[in-house]
């Protein structure tokens, strides 16, 4: 064959057998050596065509009795002659185990070769399999190993109980002709075959399945009687090609009503008035029959579908009171100190321009405008700046800017805020000395409009902005000393958390989510999948997926495993690598979109380790070390697009990379818009006012589950909060923050302000709210990591307790009233108390001499010198002078610096 030698030569009257050995893909002749004399046929050849290999097998699970169609979906099915299915007693045939069937079973494969359909035998007894019991099994594909043998370890179904359909339900006995109406069949373990194992008749004729559940199944049988000569017939019901019939009882047909004119020829008279009379009773009494059993098989059908609902909220409160009770070990046991810390240049650039990335003006050279040199501009400049280092120019030109209204937007006033810190990172101490003058402005127009509180509360003018920066260039150590390691293990232990249960990579709802807005609302069965991670030193490092986890999520996860607390920057990012599952020294890329993606319908399913039997093969590792055990490899993903792939590739990791603003509007455009991952939006309902209500109430007993997740997290919280409002113990307060609240209370106190709720409303407006629950919100301000929009929403509402605790008023509490806001309600009494002791230490401390912060002022200065371009930052305020030069003459010659 094709130049290789058949082995296993067998010769009969009219044939000749021999085994084919193994070559490489193509075609060839086919050549028989008789002696010395050659023969062959040119109009015969034979081919070597790809092994086969299947992508899915349905279904999983079995019965004692057989008879189940057994469907593998794949490549090349039929390349073998003979695919035979056997039971093995313990490992699959191609690897040693033995067979254990009588009679081998013959597979039949479609003529594309796309699937493989085997009829499942009978269980051997040998076996010794019980309900819930594994029963490994294999196809042997002629004399070669099954396909992909290796991909998964132990073909196997779980034993399920035979079927029992029992009666006929009595309501459904009787049987309008013509109603549409469904026949209900009530029995045991009627859910152990899939749906397409069934088949119902009524009198010899198909009764179409419309649904089958564990204990009931429905179906349409024929609107019309099968037989003219009968009303009665017998309902069988045939499970698989092993079980039946069950005779579930009989059918009676009852003919519709057709108003005939059955008066007609009745001679009038007293007889034709009283059968007309009887006529419109009989219709009478059917229809009211009709709708006596319609109404009763509403509401049966009711009746059972609040038994099922009962079932499901009943298994939910007891897995979150099983949730609740449980004992919990710690989330994170970090051995490695050294955080992402992002350096001093990063951090800043994130509080002073939020939204700009590298190319921003002050990280780059001075760009010129066209035409003029370094010798052109840069003396301007200089002079520019010696303007601006006159304090009545500065606020000057400040005043003139927010004259501007409308003009000059919010968004203009935190950019000159941030340029002029930026101008001024040499000296911040006559950077403070402005940013005093400004916010003393600022309190004396608060309290001339009769709202002091509001002082603060939002970024409205040039000096709250330029008060968030100052607090940034000033506590950036402190974070590094002292607050940045719980922040830290705070955003670790919500990821931990998070991960232990299914997380959704295109909604971002999770099973343990903090928020209600990121709560997964319905149960997901999910199981572990133990493997090790294969590195390019053949060390094996062990890590613990779910099955429900996307392709891109095993790869985070992997990541994490590998560089632990690694900066994100550094290693490598998941649109660079391909997820490779490891078996027999070769590599299968798994994919969040390939070939094999579950849709229904318009919809596709992300591809999850479940979809490749990943549970299933880490199982089998852990019942029997013998098998295998899931290893995976990241490895570089070709830089060429792989053939058969989508160009979009790999949608969660484009998902999981986006901000959490631009994720929603990916999801619902385009093709994405029919994309899911854990669960399928359901389709909207109507306005039926009961399935709204359902809805409802199914989904407000999952909220219990932000208060196990809660209940987890406390500890992390109260870590991070004492470290915020707490002086640490055997070192000074920060002097930015003792010499901000001297400042806010000679202000109040030069101001009349006796009410104290004021002044710690602005000590709280300054320093927590201004700065802190910004950084809460945004680790990625401080960190190198990546916060997702699950992640985010957690940190969201442990921000908002914060917010709560530093308020002076009272909440109120209602059923109403946000869950984030609920969650923390106890907690919030005593971190008012705290903070309420936080301050009146700070307060009690002695005053800080101005000596004192000019020697902390010029300390950070040095340090912070030529991060960045002054000469860019000197530009851009230079561009505002030039747009409102105008005006800003007219409040100069009002100031009467024009000469000066």
């Amino acid at each position: 064959l094709r130049r290789t030698e058949c082995t296993e030569l067998s010769i009969s009257s009219g044939q000749l057998n021999c085994t084919s050995a193994s070559d490489m893909l193509g075609g060839g002749p086919v050549m028989v050596f008789i002696n010395n004399a050659t023969v062959s046929n040119d109009e015969v050849e034979f081919s070597y065509r790809n092994n086969p290999s299947y992508e899915s097998v349905s279904p999983m699970n079995t019965i004692p009795a057989g008879g189940v169609i057994l469907t593998f979906t794949g490549m090349d099915l039929d390349v073998a002659q003979r695919p035979t299915f056997v039971f093995t007693n313990s490992l699959p045939s191609s690897v040693g185990g033995r067979q254990v069937n009588q009679g081998p079973v013959v597979c039949n494969a479609s003529g594309d070769g796309t699937s493989l359909e085997c009829v499942v035998p009978p269980l051997p007894a040998s076996l010794g399999v019980g309900e819930g019991g594994a029963v490994p099994y294999d196809i042997i594909m002629d004399a070669a190993p099954g396909p992909n043998a290796s991909f998964v370890p132990a073909l196997q179904f779980t034993s399920s109980p035979n079927p029992n359909p029992v009666m006929l339900r009595e309501s459904d006995q009787m049987y309008t002709a013509d109603s549409g109406d469904l026949i209900e069949i009530l029995g045991q373990n009627l859910d152990s075959v899939q749906k397409s194992e069934y088949r119902v008749t009524v009198g010899g004729e198909e009764c179409v399945l419309d649904f089958v559940g564990p204990d009931r199944l429905s179906c349409l049988p024929p609107q019309e009687s099968p037989s003219s000569d009968e009303s009665e017939f017998q309902v069988m019901v045939f499970v698989g090609q092993n079980l039946g019939p069950f005779d579930v009882g009989s059918l009676t047909y009852v003919p519709g009503l057709d108003i005939i004119p059955i008066i007609a020829g009745v001679g009038g008279g007293v007889v034709g008035i009283v059968l007309f009379f009887l006529l419109v009773i009989c219709i009478v009494v059917c229809c009211y029959q009709r709708k006596g059993k319609e109404k009763e098989k509403k509401v049966q059908n009711l009746l059972s579908q609040m038994e099922h609902w009962e079932l499901e909220m009943a298994d939910e409160c007891k897995r979150a009171f099983t949730e609740l009770q449980t004992d919990l070990a710690d989330l994170v046991q970090i051995s490695d100190r050294n955080f992402p810390f992002r350096d001093f240049r990063s951090f800043a650039m994130r509080f002073l321009f939020p939204s700009a990335g590298d190319d921003h003006p002050v990280l780059n050279p001075l760009a010129l405008p066209p035409g003029y040199s370094q010798e052109d501009v840069v003396p301007h400049l200089e002079t520019f700046k010696d303007l601006l280092m006159d304090k009545k120019f500065l606020l000057s030109f400040v005043r003139t800017l927010e004259a501007q209204g409308g003009g000059f937007t919010l968004q203009d006033r935190c950019n000159v805020a941030s340029l002029l810190m930026v101008v001024f990172q040499n000296n911040l101490i006559y950077a403070t000395d402005i940013l005093q003058t400004l916010l003393s402005e600022l309190m004396q127009k608060s309290i001339g409009r009769g709202h002091p509180k509001l002082l603060l509360r939002r970024t409205e003018s040039v000096a709250e902005k330029m008060l968030a920066n100052w607090l940034c260039f000033l506590l950036y150590p402190h974070i590094l000393e002292h607050a940045g390691e719980p922040l830290f293990i705070l955003y670790r232990a919500i990821k931990s958390q998070l991960e232990k249960g299914p997380v959704d990579v295109i909604t971002g709802e999770a099973k343990h989510s903090l928020s209600e807005e990121k709560l997964l609302r319905q149960h997901l069965d999910f199981m572990p999948v133990e493997g090790v991670i294969e590195t390019v030193g053949e060390e094996k490092i062990p890590i613990k997926l779910l099955d429900t986890d996307s392709i891109t999520q095993a790869k985070e996860k992997i990541l994490d495993t590998l560089y632990k607390n690694a900066p994100v920057s550094s290693r490598p990012q998941l649109t660079d690598v391909d997820l490779e599952l490891r078996q027999s020294g070769a590599g299968i890329t798994l994919r969040d979109q390939d070939q094999t993606n579950i849709t229904e319908g318009d919809w596709m399913k992300v591809n999850t380790l479940g979809h490749f039997k990943l549970a299933e093969m880490s199982k089998a590792h852990l019942d029997n070390p013998k098998y295998p055990q899931p290893k995976f490899m990241l490895v570089p993903r070709p830089t060429r697009p792989v053939s058969g792939v989508s160009q979009l590739d790999m949608l969660g990791t484009i998902i999981a990379n986006m901000s959490v603003t631009s994720r929603s509007s990916l999801i619902t455009s385009g093709e994405l818009a029919h994309v899911y991952h854990l669960v399928k939006p359901e389709p909207e309902v109507g306005n039926e006012e009961s399935a709204l209500r359902h809805t409802k109430i199914m989904s407000e007993v999952f909220l219990s589950r932000l208060l196990s997740t809660k209940r987890i997290l406390q500890p992390y919280v109260d870590d991070l909060f004492n470290a915020v409002f707490t002086i640490p113990r055997g070192k000074l307060l920060p002097p930015a923050i003792k010499s901000l609240f001297d400042f806010l209370d000679l202000q109040a106190a030069q101001l009349n302000i006796e009410d104290p709720e004021v002044l710690h409303t602005w000590k709280t407006n300054s320093l927590p709210l201004r700065f802190w629950v910004n950084l809460i919100k945004n680790p990625d301000f401080i960190f190198d990591i990546n916060k997702s929009a699950t992640v985010d929403a957690c940190l969201t509402v442990i921000a908002q307790a914060y917010i709560d605790a530093c308020s002076t008023a009272e909440q109120r509490y209602s059923k109403d009233t946000p869950t984030a806001r609920l969650l923390y309600v106890n907690e919030v009494k005593k971190y008012k108390e705290h903070i309420r002791m936080y301050y009146d230490t700070i307060q009690s401390l002695p005053k800080l001499l101005p000596s004192e912060l000019e020697e902390h002022l010029r300390e950070t200065a040095q340090h912070n010198q030529l991060f960045f371009v002054t000469e860019s930052a000197l530009m851009e305020l230079y561009k505002y002078a030039l747009e409102y030069s105008a005006d800003l003459t007219d409040t100069l010659n009002e100031d009467g610096l024009t000469e000066t």
